[in-house]
């Protein structure tokens, strides 16, 4: 059983596969449209897509990994604990001791009141939604939906569906919801926001990421984000009096030990993972001149996002601790929906494959750095 489910090179055979099946869809479109290639932007346009069923395949095996994972990795023995400790039922529920994530105890209590009271089940339960939140919008927006497994497999697996599930748990939900901010409709940005301050009482940090949802709506770096990224610039510039408001500003509050992590834990994010989350952003700088006036909507906001979270990179880089270090989630899911897109905009047709190639290499290499930095 260890062997099956907690060595996770055997993603890639499959991924690999899947990759295959879904170029031989693309084929398929080809040929029933009688066209010499793909659109440019058939994977933003409503021409190609794949099936939600092939979508959670895809994602599928994360949610088995993270289910079965050794007991000793990350987090799991602490939120076994903790699964182990909770009520069993909603209704016997006390939150006399000022607890941070009422949200998360409650749904764990349903969760072993009407479902089960085995924590692996609970674990299966938690990736289960966090796996189908993610497949279902990069289905939604890009065709390329391997290699937004596989960039999500290098990049972020290991560190947040077996490690940080709880704020993991709200960003992908989040995630999900972009349909409701990308939409026109007051009404829908008034659902978005009211899941996210519901949301706020599973995991604190979504406060912060809730209002640069809105913020990066519009033109890629227009001048709202561009405000946000220069704040960011400012924090890292006077890292101790940021650090020293934000103590301030929670004093007195339930939160107010959050602060502590910023300065008394771990050194702060290591800069090759910063670079390496800095990419789709680098690529937008160097060929900005290529963009195109006629922007599809999620791929301005995916740029948004992604500058974003690459200050937040930064910014995490020069403070000791993981609280900032952990809020560029929230915004780098998108990145694995700008990539693709980059790559088939900015270079020409006869080198993309190539390029395909090279990032798949790259990221490669860059997971098995980062596994070994873990002692895996």
């Amino acid at each position: 059983m260890d062997i099956i489910f907690n060595r996770y090179l055997w993603l890639l055979p499959i991924l690999a596969f899947l990759g295959v099946y879904s170029s031989s869809k693309k084929r398929l479109y080809v040929a029933e449209h009688n066209l010499k290639e793909l659109p440019s932007n058939y994977d933003i346009a409503d021409d190609y897509r794949t099936t939600l069923f092939f979508a959670v395949i895809a994602f599928l095996p994360f949610v088995f990994i993270s289910a079965n994972r050794t007991f000793g990795f990350g987090d799991t023995a602490a939120y076994a604990n903790m699964f182990w400790s909770w009520p069993d039922s909603i209704f016997a529920v006390d939150l006399s001791g000022d607890e941070r994530y009422p949200g998360f105890i409650y749904f764990t209590a349903f969760v072993k009141q009407f479902i089960t009271k085995d924590f692996r089940t609970w674990f299966f339960i938690i990736a289960a939604i966090q796996c189908f939140c993610l497949s279902v919008t990069y289905r939604r927006y890009t065709s390329e939906v391997v290699f937004c497994a596989y960039l999500f497999l290098m990049c972020d697996f290991q560190g947040w569906m077996n490690n940080g599930i709880r704020q993991f748990l709200v960003a992908t939900i989040m995630f999900a919801l972009t349909p409701l901010i990308l939409s026109e409709k007051k009404s829908k940005w008034l659902i978005f926001l009211a899941v996210g301050l519901l949301l706020y009482y599973t995991h604190v940090s979504v406060i912060i990421a809730l209002p640069i949802y809105f913020i990066a709506l519009g033109k890629p770096m227009n001048k709202k984000t561009m405000a946000i990224i220069i704040l960011i610039v400012f924090a890292i510039v006077f890292v101790d009096q940021f650090t020293g408001l934000l103590s301030d500003t929670l004093e007195g509050t339930n939160y107010e030990t959050s602060t502590s992590e910023l300065t008394s834990t771990a050194n702060g994010t290591n800069l090759l993972r910063v670079l390496f989350f800095s990419i789709p952003s680098a690529l937008v700088i160097i060929f900005r001149k290529k963009i195109p006036d006629d922007l599809p909507q999620i791929i301005s906001y995916s740029i948004n996002m992604s500058l974003v979270g690459t200050a937040f990179y930064f910014l995490s880089a020069f403070t000791n601790g993981i609280s900032i270090g952990r809020m560029p989630i929230y915004f780098t899911l998108y990145n694995y929906i700008l990539l693709p897109w980059e790559i088939k905009t900015f270079f020409k047709l006869e080198s993309r494959q190539i390029i395909f190639n090279i990032t798949i290499i790259v990221y490669f290499i860059f997971y098995s750095f980062q596994m070994s930095t873990w002692g895996l």
